[in-house]
């Protein structure tokens, strides 16, 4: 870090990304507005109780970047997220066509009865997977 303040800068534009007066930052954190005052002046650097009040009243913070001012890919990723950009596992493997894309259903129950499609001639069975208890499984591929 060049700066040895650097860290007061980003809570000084935490202040201000938030919209927040320097009282009410302080009475958010619990501590007294003074220390807010002297932190934004340069005259002490902020403690590890402050840092980590801090960072629990605002868990979107990236620890990293308050610190060290170098965002973590998490904080990428939180910045993608804020641009739009979907951020789901599976996102990537959702079909395109809206015709391919799977009908959510009500989970089944314990004791429901599973009939086939009435157009079963056209469909046939690819695979059959059992759970057992043990989180382990198995696979049957029908010929």
């Amino acid at each position: 870090m060049d700066d040895e303040f650097a860290i007061n800068d980003r809570i000084a534009h935490l202040i201000s990304e938030y919209g927040l007066t320097n009282a009410d930052f302080a009475k958010k954190l619990g501590v007294p507005a003074s220390s807010i005052s002297h932190l934004l002046a340069k005259r002490n650097k902020p403690g590890l109780n402050f840092i980590m009040s801090l960072l629990e009243q605002y868990k979107d913070i990236d620890a990293n970047w308050l610190l060290t001012g170098v965002r973590s890919s998490r904080s990428m990723a939180r910045s993608l997220q804020d641009e739009g950009v979907e951020q789901d596992l599976f996102s990537a493997f959702e079909p395109e066509n809206s015709s391919d894309s799977i009908e959510k259903k009500d989970e089944p129950q314990k004791n429901d009865v599973f009939l086939p499609p009435k157009d079963n001639q056209t469909k046939k069975v690819e695979k059959i997977v059992t759970f057992y208890s043990d989180k382990t499984f198995t696979e049957y591929y029908p010929n």
